[in-house]
């Protein structure tokens, strides 16, 4: 039983992002790490059907995480007129922990970073799925 005396957003929110970012295996899992970036790359807009389809292969339990991280981000961005917190601003601040590049390399990791934060606002935006959501609970 905790109490907290610190009323600061920053600091829930640098707890969250610690939390994600020390997971043992990212709630992305790595083996779908070029799956997502794919997805980000796409030119056209990102569909449901295609965040559906990826994220039926991540395990159920990262699901659910997601599925109250991206509840959280819709209601952020509620107030995005007072805080600036848009959906991409969002998805700039977790994505790097919920995706993380098995890879080495600096500079792909630099070159793919936009394609992770638009692939983390589709996300966002396309889950949870109403019917997943519900029967997830």
């Amino acid at each position: 039983n905790y109490q907290v005396k610190e009323k600061s957003p920053h600091v829930a929110a640098g707890l969250l992002k610690l939390w994600i970012r020390n997971l043992p295996e990212p709630l992305i899992p790595s083996h779908l790490y070029e799956e997502a970036v794919k997805i980000g790359k796409k030119q056209s807009e990102i569909q449901a059907a295609d965040i559906r389809k990826f994220t039926s292969k991540i395990p159920v339990l990262n699901r659910r995480v997601i599925d109250y991280i991206a509840t959280l981000a819709k209601e952020i961005e509620k107030l995005k007129d007072v805080n600036r917190m848009d959906m991409t601003n969002i998805a700039i601040v977790f994505a790097p922990g919920m995706l993380q590049d098995p890879g080495d390399d600096p500079a792909v990791m630099l070159a793919n970073s936009k394609y992770e934060i638009k692939f983390t606002v589709a996300l966002f935006t396309h889950f949870p799925h109403s019917d997943e959501s519900e029967a997830s609970r």
